[in-house]
């Protein structure tokens, strides 16, 4: 193999000691990266990724807290998107039974709505439920923010069995809506009936 004067020169200086000379063992030098030191305390932010590289992760609060403002920022939009297009709304409701009376109550949130003008019914084995929420008249109003939903609203709750609809209750409190609708009693014991005979009343 033919030996170069560059290769000559690079041997004397190794031999001065001016260049390390390579360590057989494999051994980090002095002069070359620290690749055996200690990690650094930043590191413990890395998580091993299951896709073999290692990444920053931000921590899990953060994470939850972005998500929780984009889901926020993406129901805003799509409300003020649609805003335009739906008329009305449709209040809150809570669905709750009671042993004692044993009875079925309906609570609907409607702040803001004339009792008056409210109308209960049931129509075919279901509670309905309807009405309207003005808006509030008076002068040139320009808005900046709008979340109160007005205009008509309707719902419709379907009826389970032994509801004695005819001894049905309705109270309005502070916004709230509530129907109770009391069950029939069950009979807890046998029943006999009687056989009549031909031509007896």
């Amino acid at each position: 193999m033919p030996f170069s004067s560059r290769s000559a020169s690079r041997a004397v200086e190794r031999a001065s000691g001016r260049l390390p000379c390579p360590n057989a063992r494999g051994e980090p030098h002095g002069s070359d990266p620290d690749v055996g030191g200690k990690a650094d305390p930043g590191s413990r932010d890395l998580e091993d990724a299951r896709h073999g590289y290692d990444c920053r992760m931000p921590p899990r609060k953060d994470i939850e807290r972005l998500r929780g403002e984009m889901e926020e920022l993406f129901s805003d939009l799509w409300f003020h998107r649609l805003s335009a297009q739906r008329t009305g709304f449709r209040p809150r409701v809570d669905v709750y039974r009671t042993e004692d009376p044993p009875a079925v109550h309906v609570v609907v949130f409607i702040a803001g709505v004339d009792p008056d003008k409210v109308d209960i019914s049931v129509v075919d084995g279901a509670l309905v439920i309807s009405g309207q929420r003005q808006r509030p008249a008076g002068g040139e109003r320009r808005y900046e923010h709008i979340e109160i939903d007005y205009g008509p609203f309707q719902r419709r709750l379907a009826l389970g069995d032994g509801i004695d609809t005819t001894a049905a209750e309705a109270n309005y409190e502070h916004g709230l809506l509530t129907i109770v609708l009391p069950l029939r009693q069950r009979s807890t014991g046998p029943i006999h009936l009687k056989v009549k005979k031909g031509g007896e009343r």
